[in-house]
């Protein structure tokens, strides 16, 4: 009796390491691997991180996947207060509500995920910056 548990407690077990150590990655996604939180880079072209693309995978059991979408996403630039404002050469103030549509690349994730706390909210403000500079002149 003590045996048969055992073996129930193992197999459940290597069934719980088994779930860990496989991953599935969605069309018109990437995956990258971290152990420890370094990520793994890829060999073949130096600076840039190791890509899995869609299908089914399998890790290391400690090894944690980011799921990064490569499809076109949008980036309300609206606000929480209703719009942008920026003021034109005579003094009109203008008001403008803006999406920003961008795609990530591949070659640049390794600053996308990691060289920054918060990336969309870089993106913004760089954006913003950009657009406002161009009201101006």
């Amino acid at each position: 009796m003590v045996w048969m548990g055992l073996a129930m407690g193992l197999a459940l077990y290597g069934l719980y390491v088994l779930g860990r150590s496989s991953f599935r990655v969605e069309e018109g996604h990437l995956a990258v691997l971290t152990t420890f939180g370094a990520a793994e880079a890829d060999e073949a072209h130096p600076g840039r991180l190791k890509t899995w693309g869609p299908g089914l995978h399998f890790k290391r059991p400690w090894q944690k996947v980011i799921f990064v979408s490569m499809k076109e996403q949008n980036l309300d630039l609206s606000g929480e207060e209703g719009g942008r404002t920026a003021m034109a050469e005579d003094g009109t103030l203008l008001r403008f509500d803006s999406i920003l549509r961008y795609v990530p690349v591949e070659s640049e994730l390794a600053r996308f995920l990691f060289g920054m706390r918060s990336p969309l909210d870089h993106i913004t403000g760089l954006f913003t910056c950009l657009l406002r500079n161009e009201i101006a002149n």
